[in-house]
Protein backbone atom coordinates (compact mmCIF):
# COMPACT_ATOMS: atom_id res chain seq x y z
CA UNK A 1 0.00 0.00 0.00
CA UNK A 2 0.82 3.64 -0.89
CA UNK A 3 2.10 5.72 2.31
CA UNK A 4 1.42 8.79 0.82
CA UNK A 5 -1.75 9.96 -1.08
CA UNK A 6 -1.56 13.78 -2.82
CA UNK A 7 -4.59 15.16 -4.37
CA UNK A 8 -5.63 18.53 -5.80
CA UNK A 9 -8.73 19.69 -4.64
CA UNK A 10 -10.41 22.39 -6.54
CA UNK A 11 -13.74 23.71 -4.47
CA UNK A 12 -15.95 24.81 -7.44
CA UNK A 13 -16.23 25.21 -11.16
CA UNK A 14 -14.95 28.82 -10.85
CA UNK A 15 -11.99 28.09 -8.52
CA UNK A 16 -8.71 28.49 -10.38
CA UNK A 17 -6.06 27.43 -7.31
CA UNK A 18 -6.76 24.17 -6.16
CA UNK A 19 -5.45 23.50 -2.70
CA UNK A 20 -2.89 20.39 -2.12
CA UNK A 21 -4.27 17.49 -0.07
CA UNK A 22 -1.69 15.03 1.13
CA UNK A 23 -2.60 11.93 3.34
CA UNK A 24 -0.10 10.00 4.63
CA UNK A 25 0.50 7.02 7.40
CA UNK A 26 1.90 9.61 9.61
CA UNK A 27 -0.37 12.97 9.01
CA UNK A 28 -2.89 14.64 6.85
CA UNK A 29 -2.53 18.75 6.05
CA UNK A 30 -4.63 20.33 3.53
CA UNK A 31 -3.86 23.84 2.25
CA UNK A 32 -7.53 25.33 2.37
CA UNK A 33 -6.50 28.72 1.07
CA UNK A 34 -4.09 29.36 4.33
CA UNK A 35 -1.16 30.59 4.30
CA UNK A 36 0.27 27.67 6.76
CA UNK A 37 -1.68 24.52 5.82
CA UNK A 38 -4.04 22.47 8.54
CA UNK A 39 -1.82 19.50 9.54
CA UNK A 40 -3.05 16.77 11.90
CA UNK A 41 -0.67 14.08 12.55
CA UNK A 42 -2.10 10.32 12.92
CA UNK A 43 -1.76 10.69 16.76
CA UNK A 44 -4.21 13.41 17.26
CA UNK A 45 -6.84 12.40 14.30
CA UNK A 46 -9.97 10.94 16.75
CA UNK A 47 -12.99 12.19 14.58
CA UNK A 48 -14.83 11.47 11.24
CA UNK A 49 -17.90 12.65 9.33
CA UNK A 50 -18.65 12.92 5.36
CA UNK A 51 -21.84 12.72 3.16
CA UNK A 52 -22.60 14.45 -0.19
CA UNK A 53 -24.93 16.98 0.26
CA UNK A 54 -27.53 17.98 -2.79
CA UNK A 55 -27.19 21.43 -3.96
CA UNK A 56 -30.59 22.88 -5.06
CA UNK A 57 -32.32 25.59 -5.80
CA UNK A 58 -36.12 24.60 -7.54
CA UNK A 59 -34.19 21.27 -8.56
CA UNK A 60 -31.18 19.86 -8.16
CA UNK A 61 -28.02 21.51 -9.96
CA UNK A 62 -24.95 19.64 -8.13
CA UNK A 63 -23.93 18.59 -5.29
CA UNK A 64 -20.98 19.08 -2.72
CA UNK A 65 -19.00 16.66 -1.10
CA UNK A 66 -17.78 17.31 2.69
CA UNK A 67 -15.10 15.41 4.96
CA UNK A 68 -14.63 16.71 7.97
CA UNK A 69 -11.90 15.70 10.26
CA UNK A 70 -11.48 16.49 14.22
CA UNK A 71 -8.33 16.24 16.31
CA UNK A 72 -8.14 15.59 20.31
CA UNK A 73 -7.92 19.67 20.82
CA UNK A 74 -11.32 19.69 19.00
CA UNK A 75 -9.88 21.31 16.14
CA UNK A 76 -11.38 21.01 12.88
CA UNK A 77 -10.07 20.22 9.33
CA UNK A 78 -12.81 20.60 6.54
CA UNK A 79 -12.59 19.08 3.11
CA UNK A 80 -15.03 20.17 0.90
CA UNK A 81 -15.79 20.83 -3.00
CA UNK A 82 -18.68 21.23 -5.46
CA UNK A 83 -19.72 19.59 -8.55
CA UNK A 84 -22.67 21.37 -10.64
CA UNK A 85 -24.64 20.37 -13.86
CA UNK A 86 -22.89 16.94 -13.55
CA UNK A 87 -19.18 18.84 -14.76
CA UNK A 88 -16.51 16.64 -13.79
CA UNK A 89 -18.74 14.30 -11.65
CA UNK A 90 -17.29 10.86 -11.86
CA UNK A 91 -13.79 12.36 -11.37
CA UNK A 92 -14.73 14.17 -8.20
CA UNK A 93 -16.86 11.19 -6.70
CA UNK A 94 -13.83 8.83 -7.43
CA UNK A 95 -11.78 11.83 -5.35
CA UNK A 96 -14.28 11.22 -2.59
CA UNK A 97 -14.16 8.14 -2.09
CA UNK A 98 -9.87 7.65 -2.52
CA UNK A 99 -10.02 10.31 0.35
CA UNK A 100 -12.54 8.10 2.20
CA UNK A 101 -10.64 5.12 1.46
CA UNK A 102 -7.27 6.45 2.55
CA UNK A 103 -8.45 8.27 6.00
CA UNK A 104 -10.00 4.73 6.62
CA UNK A 105 -6.91 2.58 5.85
CA UNK A 106 -4.38 5.10 7.23
CA UNK A 107 -6.29 6.09 10.30
CA UNK A 108 -9.59 5.15 11.77
CA UNK A 109 -9.42 0.92 10.54
CA UNK A 110 -6.34 1.19 13.59
CA UNK A 111 -9.16 3.53 15.76
CA UNK A 112 -11.67 0.62 14.90
CA UNK A 113 -9.01 -2.23 15.88
CA UNK A 114 -8.26 -0.69 18.79
CA UNK A 115 -12.28 -0.06 20.10
CA UNK A 116 -12.66 -4.01 19.33
CA UNK A 117 -9.38 -4.98 21.36
CA UNK A 118 -11.05 -3.24 24.52
CA UNK A 119 -14.56 -5.03 23.74
CA UNK A 120 -12.55 -8.47 24.44
CA UNK A 121 -10.93 -7.24 27.16
CA UNK A 122 -14.24 -6.33 28.88
CA UNK A 123 -13.14 -2.61 28.97
CA UNK A 124 -16.86 -0.34 28.09
CA UNK A 125 -16.37 2.32 25.96
CA UNK A 126 -17.75 4.90 23.81
CA UNK A 127 -18.02 6.13 20.02
CA UNK A 128 -19.06 9.37 19.99
CA UNK A 129 -22.67 9.01 22.74
CA UNK A 130 -22.88 4.95 22.06
CA UNK A 131 -21.91 2.84 24.53
CA UNK A 132 -20.49 -0.32 23.52
CA UNK A 133 -19.47 -3.19 26.55
CA UNK A 134 -19.83 -7.25 27.07
CA UNK A 135 -23.10 -6.87 27.71
CA UNK A 136 -24.22 -5.11 24.54
CA UNK A 137 -24.91 -1.64 22.96
CA UNK A 138 -26.58 1.53 24.98
CA UNK A 139 -28.01 3.12 22.50
CA UNK A 140 -30.07 6.40 22.98
CA UNK A 141 -33.78 6.77 21.88
CA UNK A 142 -34.89 10.25 21.13
CA UNK A 143 -38.16 10.86 22.68
CA UNK A 144 -40.17 14.12 23.10
CA UNK A 145 -39.02 15.54 26.10
CA UNK A 146 -35.78 13.88 26.61
CA UNK A 147 -33.64 10.81 25.64
CA UNK A 148 -34.19 7.32 26.82
CA UNK A 149 -31.34 5.32 27.18
CA UNK A 150 -31.90 1.33 26.28
CA UNK A 151 -29.67 -1.61 26.33
CA UNK A 152 -29.75 -4.17 23.51
CA UNK A 153 -28.07 -7.59 24.15
CA UNK A 154 -25.91 -8.86 21.66
CA UNK A 155 -28.10 -11.94 21.03
CA UNK A 156 -30.86 -9.08 20.47
CA UNK A 157 -28.80 -6.87 18.28
CA UNK A 158 -29.43 -6.49 14.46
CA UNK A 159 -28.28 -3.66 11.85
CA UNK A 160 -29.47 -2.17 8.69
CA UNK A 161 -27.07 -0.55 6.10
CA UNK A 162 -28.43 1.93 4.28
CA UNK A 163 -26.18 4.94 1.62
CA UNK A 164 -26.35 7.83 4.87
CA UNK A 165 -27.06 6.10 7.53
CA UNK A 166 -27.51 2.68 9.73
CA UNK A 167 -29.50 1.55 12.42
CA UNK A 168 -29.37 -0.48 15.37
CA UNK A 169 -32.17 -2.19 16.51
CA UNK A 170 -33.95 -4.88 19.08
CA UNK A 171 -34.61 -7.52 16.81
CA UNK A 172 -37.46 -8.50 19.19
CA UNK A 173 -38.76 -5.00 19.42
CA UNK A 174 -37.37 -3.36 16.09
CA UNK A 175 -40.46 -0.90 15.80
CA UNK A 176 -39.71 0.49 19.54
CA UNK A 177 -36.62 0.10 19.97
CA UNK A 178 -33.84 1.61 17.25
CA UNK A 179 -31.72 3.54 16.39
CA UNK A 180 -30.32 5.64 13.16
CA UNK A 181 -26.83 7.20 12.42
CA UNK A 182 -25.54 9.32 10.17
CA UNK A 183 -22.35 9.26 8.32
CA UNK A 184 -22.70 13.08 7.40
CA UNK A 185 -23.92 14.12 11.08
CA UNK A 186 -22.99 11.83 13.27
CA UNK A 187 -19.16 11.53 14.46
CA UNK A 188 -17.49 8.26 13.73
CA UNK A 189 -20.57 6.38 12.21
CA UNK A 190 -18.28 4.65 9.67
CA UNK A 191 -16.02 3.25 13.23
CA UNK A 192 -19.30 2.23 15.19
CA UNK A 193 -20.88 0.16 11.77
CA UNK A 194 -17.38 -1.56 11.85
CA UNK A 195 -17.17 -2.24 15.40
CA UNK A 196 -20.58 -3.53 16.01
CA UNK A 197 -20.46 -5.61 12.66
CA UNK A 198 -17.39 -7.35 13.58
CA UNK A 199 -18.38 -7.85 16.86
CA UNK A 200 -21.71 -9.30 16.11
CA UNK A 201 -20.24 -11.47 13.98
CA UNK A 202 -17.34 -12.57 15.95
CA UNK A 203 -20.20 -13.63 18.48
CA UNK A 204 -22.63 -15.59 16.49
Amino acid sequence: MNNTVELSIRKGITENNPQRLIISDQFIQYDNFKKTPTKFLKTDIKDCRFGIRWIEVEFTIGREYQVFIRNKKDELLKIQFKSYFGYKKTQLLNDYNTILENLWNFYFDDIAQSFINQFWENKPFFIDKTQISKEGITIKLDKVLKQKEVLIKWEDAGTTDYVTYFVIYSKSDQRNINRAFYYLEDWNTHILYSVVRTILRDIN
